[in-house]
């Protein structure tokens, strides 16, 4: 289980890279490890595979994707 939103898994911008990274590095491993003859050279990837499980996350939206996504997410107790 991952924990967090779209961009704490994969898909994150600049401010939670070192958490979607985690889980980058992890899907390839997963797929080295079923011997499909990939190969994948993250060397090729701008500023590389930087991994970092301290950064803070606590969940909550900006503004804009309270509104952007506000059809997604479900009202609980009071809380979105």
């Amino acid at each position: 289980m991952v924990c967090g939103d779209h961009g704490c898994v994969g898909g994150g911008d600049s401010r939670k890279a070192g958490l979607s990274n985690i889980t980058f590095q992890w899907m390839i491993d997963e797929i080295k490890g079923y011997g499909l003859g990939l190969s994948f050279d993250v060397n090729t990837i701008e500023g590389g595979i930087e991994t970092d499980h301290t950064l803070a996350f606590d969940g909550r939206l900006s503004p804009i994707e309270r509104f952007l996504f506000r059809s997604l997410y479900r009202d609980v107790d009071g809380r979105v």
